[in-house]
């Protein structure tokens, strides 16, 4: 228990349940990143006079800290008010996630707000209320005040030069942002936070009671997380102007219920749409040529999603836990399914891939419960592992001939499976690949049927692999 330290770097902090503060020895040099993570019975880190690094999330999910003390004699460190520092309080770096105080007045010698300064993973700082922010600031960095779940309001000063992605996401308290006049790069109406311009929408605030959203027009962009997490959002109005939507820009609105995709629109971000549960139609538009990682991840309550004919690929967990789409047209000129696109979609019934699709990946149809229908191109090379597992209804399977490798439990799991169809020059078929599936009867591998009697229902794989493949191959030369 206590400090891993290796050659002056402090890895770790292992701590006895029931400490409640940690010095850090001299002789250390560095604190590694995330090295007092998850210790959340602290409330109170001293760091010594050798430390010239802190690393990124050093002090992550610290629930319970409520001071930050570093020592007079360090030459790149200081703390104010329990609240961490570089040496000259230039750069505010970490404000403690416990920190009792309602009202926090930065320092006037402040300029630069840290990336998560105000945030430790998970949460916000828990009691912070009100934030007083010096004309001296003219950065802010992203996440830096992220699910402060108290903070009031906020007001940005004419100097503040730079605002980082989701800088003020999240909140449940936030009712608006109000921007100095005088500030040549941002604005603020009715509480919502944009560029000078008025064509990027910064930060919509998570605890505005409104329980709709029209977005003016001529804003083209919808920022990082610009609504995510709202607590009372149900529509949101896109102009026509939008042509891009940011990364996890509707993320965890749990209450919205629809948004009308506009025809410019032209760039979805990842996690655009992820965990809006009652989110229940979507139409993405023409022009769209990607559907990003994670896209409409979790989101239970979609029943019907519509996409355009420009689409050409379909990114990592995009719709996977979309437990209520029972049906998806997949566009032809879709080449690429990224693993996991679909993993949980408990209810989708029927799934058709188009040719020039060569690859599915890992885990892509894991867990669709309801699939009792897969179309497979011709084009299909590859089948990745668990690519099928435990898709419950599917009953029969035929895999195309320019298929040559079948992954680790492809369809492992399938209960119901009674009759496969491979291709004759299958060159892999990996451990598992049909594995558990007991109702199986039979596969047919060119002209032979090889029956239920001659398998081992538990795993026919290998098997597959020694005997049953070479006897069909000469069997059909």
């Amino acid at each position: 228990m206590g400090f891993e330290i290796e050659y002056g770097i402090l890895k770790s902090y292992n701590y006895d349940e029931g400490t409640t503060e940690a010095v850090i020895p001299e002789g250390v040099t560095e604190i590694r990143m995330a090295a007092f993570s998850e210790c959340d019975w602290l409330t109170e880190i001293y760091i010594s006079s050798t430390v010239r690094s802190i690393g990124r999330d050093a002090f992550r999910n610290c629930f319970g800290l409520q001071r930050i003390t570093v020592s007079p004699e360090n030459p790149c460190f200081s703390s104010l008010d329990g609240v961490l520092f570089d040496k000259e309080q230039k750069i505010l770096l970490t404000c403690p996630c416990a920190r009792p105080d309602r009202e926090y007045h930065i320092p006037q010698t402040v300029t630069e707000i840290a990336a998560e300064a105000f945030f430790c993973s998970e949460t916000g700082c828990t009691e912070l209320e009100s934030v007083i922010i010096p004309d001296s600031v003219t950065a802010i960095g992203e996440r830096a005040f992220q699910l402060c779940e108290k903070l009031r309001g906020v007001f940005i000063p004419a100097g503040v030069k730079q605002i980082g992605e989701a800088a003020f996401a999240g909140g449940d308290e936030l009712r608006g942002i109000e921007v100095s006049p005088e500030n040549p790069y941002f604005c603020s109406v009715d509480g919502v936070l944009f560029d000078k311009a008025m064509t990027t929408l910064i930060q919509y605030p998570a605890g505005a009671p409104a329980h709709s959203c029209a977005v003016p027009e001529g804003v083209r962009f919808i920022g990082a997380k610009a609504f995510a997490f709202t607590c009372a959002l149900k529509a949101v109005a896109l102009p026509d102007s939008i042509t891009g939507i940011g990364k996890g820009a509707f993320a965890c609105c749990y209450y919205l219920e629809s948004v009308r995709l506009p025809e410019s629109l032209n760039r979805l971000g990842e996690a655009a749409f992820s965990c809006c549960k009652s989110l229940r139609e979507v139409t993405v538009p023409e022009g769209v040529v990607r559907i990003e990682d994670r896209t409409f991840r979790s989101c239970t309550g979609l029943t019907r999603l519509t996409l355009p004919d420009s689409l050409t690929s379909i990114g990592h967990y995009a719709f996977d836990y979309c437990t209520g789409l029972k049906s998806i047209d997949i566009p032809g000129g879709v080449t690429t399914v990224g693993r996991s696109a679909f993993w949980q979609a408990e209810a989708l019934e029927s799934i058709t891939l188009p040719e020039g699709v060569t690859c599915i990946d890992e885990l892509t149809f894991k867990g669709c419960k309801s699939l009792k229908s897969v179309t497979l191109p011709e084009s299909l090379k590859t089948i990745r592992n668990s690519a099928f597992l435990h898709c419950t209804e599917l009953e029969s399977i035929v895999i195309p001939e320019g298929v040559t490798h079948i992954g680790a439990g492809a369809f492992c799991g399938c209960s119901r499976l009674r009759s496969i169809t491979l291709p004759g020059k299958v060159k892999t078929i990996c451990e598992q690949a049909f594995g558990k599936c007991g109702a199986l009867q039979s596969i047919i591998i060119g002209r032979a049927v090889i029956p239920a009697s001659e398998l081992d229902k538990e795993d026919i794989t290998l098997k597959l692999l020694h005997e049953l493949t070479w006897k069909a191959m000469r069997e059909d030369p």
